[in-house]
């Protein structure tokens, strides 16, 4: 993810990313349970057979801009810790 980061000049690594690499395509992000670089796609990725070994990053999340809070979901949860 950092490797992904720095090649498109991010001040911050984003959480995750979309990606199509070789007949692959979707999200990805990092898993701290696995040690060093290294891309593991599930078969649901898979779209086609390809060779071509570049990623391309179609998006990546960002942080969110503006939030509203709902406040009958409010007064839900305050009624829930009585």
């Amino acid at each position: 993810m950092l490797q992904i980061a720095r090649e498109l000049n991010m001040k911050r690594v984003p959480s995750a990313f979309q990606i199509r690499y070789g007949g692959c395509k979707g999200m990805i992000a990092k898993d701290p349970t696995i040690r060093g670089d290294k891309l593991i796609t599930r078969t649901s990725m898979e779209k086609f057979e390809s060779t071509h070994e570049g990623i391309e990053v179609m998006n990546y999340s960002k942080p969110c801009k503006t939030m509203k809070l709902f406040k009958p979901y409010i007064l839900e949860c305050s009624n829930l810790l009585r």
